[in-house]
């Protein structure tokens, strides 16, 4: 299956940052991670999410132990207030190292 633009600019992203990371003197056996904001309620929204998921931990598989706790995962109303809300949620959370907003 071939990654989409978004998909691989979105993996390039995640690689920068945890590359950076690294640099920076931080272990890169340390877990990283990910909370997830999606826009709203749809069925495809899992399917999505695993396949995003799969090609970040595929990326960084040889060097970073990512994670996307499940807790860590808000399914918005639609709504931009929504959005921002979850958003801005998972940036406060110091048990979150990186936000994904997919939608």
């Amino acid at each position: 299956m071939r990654l989409s633009s978004f998909g691989q600019l979105l993996c390039l992203g995640v690689f920068v940052f945890l590359k950076g990371t690294a640099v920076a003197g931080v272990a890169q056996t340390a877990a990283v991670r990910v909370g997830v904001v999606i826009d709203g309620a749809w069925e495809g929204n899992q399917r999505v999410l695993e396949m995003t998921q799969r090609e970040i931990l595929t990326l960084t598989e040889e060097e970073f132990d990512v994670r996307f706790p499940r807790e860590k995962q808000i399914v918005a109303d639609w709504t931009a207030t929504g959005v921002h809300t979850a958003v801005t949620e998972l940036l406060n959370d110091p048990d979150v190292d990186i936000v994904l907003a997919m939608g």
